[in-house]
């Protein structure tokens, strides 16, 4: 009697179970690698300061309490610089309109000095003469030039010893040369005026060429309007004559 023939019955059974094994391990290794995925982006997440997803999210308000100060505001104190002078004070910006005090060394301020020192009655202005700087001054009714030197002082450069006191000198341009001269007026009767200048390159009066022949003083002689004049009277009437520097002398036109 012959054996029957056929495969055994354990490998049958365990073929069977491997297409399930296979299964089962590769939804292990795939629920495995949703793992690693996921704790990958909690990582990345937590690194750059933020929660996982997994967490509820977390919002603070910002804070919106504003303190409301009950103090008064206070201005700027203003500085002030107190000067004695005679016992005022004031402020150190002057006010508006005050006279501007010559600087300190100037010739301006040495003139003012020397012309109080002398007693003077009368000073001028500061006038460029070529290139050096005069200025004249009255002391006793006679005139002074003064002469601006290199050592910044003032020295005396002339005289003028007219026959009338001094009442008043003008400085202004009446030669026509762009250089200031100095209209010296005289008191008394008639107001004489005369031109003191260097238009002849030496200082010293300049000539009226007058009915009278060559004077150094006209009456009435004015500077006006630009124009050197004087009022004239003759046989035919009055009028006004004016003046004009030749370069020798004033001559009536």
């Amino acid at each position: 009697m012959q054996p029957t023939s056929g495969p055994p019955r354990r490998d049958d059974e365990t073929n069977a179970w491997l297409p399930f094994v296979i299964v089962a391990a590769l939804i292990v290794l795939l629920f495995l690698a949703l793992i690693i995925v996921f704790r990958r982006d909690d990582d990345v997440e937590r690194a750059e300061g933020s929660l996982p997803e997994s967490f509820d999210s977390l919002t603070t308000e910002p804070a919106t309490t504003a303190t409301t100060s009950t103090l008064p505001p206070t201005a700027p104190p203003t500085v002030v610089v107190p000067t004695t002078r005679g016992g005022s004070t004031r402020t150190d910006a002057p006010p508006v309109g005050e006279t501007t005090q010559p600087a300190i060394g100037s010739p301006s301020e040495a003139l003012a000095q020397t012309a109080q020192r002398l007693g003077a009655t009368v000073t001028t202005d500061v006038v460029p003469i070529g290139s050096d700087l005069f200025a004249m001054i009255v002391v006793n009714g006679r005139g002074q030039l003064l002469r601006w030197t290199t050592q910044r002082t003032w020295e005396v450069a002339d005289r003028i010893d007219p026959t009338g006191a001094i009442r008043e000198i003008e400085t202004v341009d009446v030669t026509g040369d762009g250089v200031p001269d100095f209209l010296i007026s005289l008191g008394g009767l008639g107001q004489p005026a005369g031109v003191y200048s260097r238009a002849t390159f030496e200082f010293g009066m300049l000539p009226f060429n007058t009915v009278d022949g060559k004077q150094d003083f006209v009456d009435g002689l004015v500077y006006r309007l630009g124009k050197l004049q004087s009022p004239f009277r003759d046989a035919s009437g009055s009028r006004t004559l004016t003046w004009t520097w030749t370069g020798e002398m004033f001559e009536t036109r």
